[in-house]
């Protein structure tokens, strides 16, 4: 049998102290690391997901300012259109008394020359 003397148990005893201390911190350690892995990967994976929403999101703002620059011009070509409808109104309105005075103008022409005929 194996017999150990007091000396060298004195020395063994705090040996094996030693190594379950380094032993747990190590354990301790390895833990932790784990820990923090996981801690990472979710992290990461929550930056995915806000990414994501955020791309989402910006996608949906863009799509909406499209629509509301279209109906922006919708309503700008609606009203150019309907000024130069009111322009053409105005238009044919001025030509129209043109030609009524050019009309008046012609009758008058005419009656002025009837007289001169009649007076010569």
């Amino acid at each position: 049998m194996l017999f150990l003397s007091f000396e060298s148990l004195f020395v063994a005893i705090p040996l094996i102290v030693l190594g379950l201390i380094l032993g747990a911190v190590g354990l301790v350690l390895f833990l932790k690391s784990k820990k923090n892995e996981k801690s990472i990967q979710a992290s990461k994976a929550d930056a995915e997901k806000i990414i994501e929403s955020a791309q989402l999101e910006a996608e949906k703002k863009k799509k909406e300012s499209i629509n509301e620059a279209k109906q922006e011009i919708a309503e700008l070509k609606q009203a150019a259109e309907n000024d130069i409808k009111e322009r053409k109104n105005v238009v044919i309105e001025l030509e129209n008394k043109l030609n009524q005075r050019e009309d008046t103008l012609d009758r008058r022409s005419q009656n002025l020359d009837r007289r001169e005929e009649l007076l010569n």
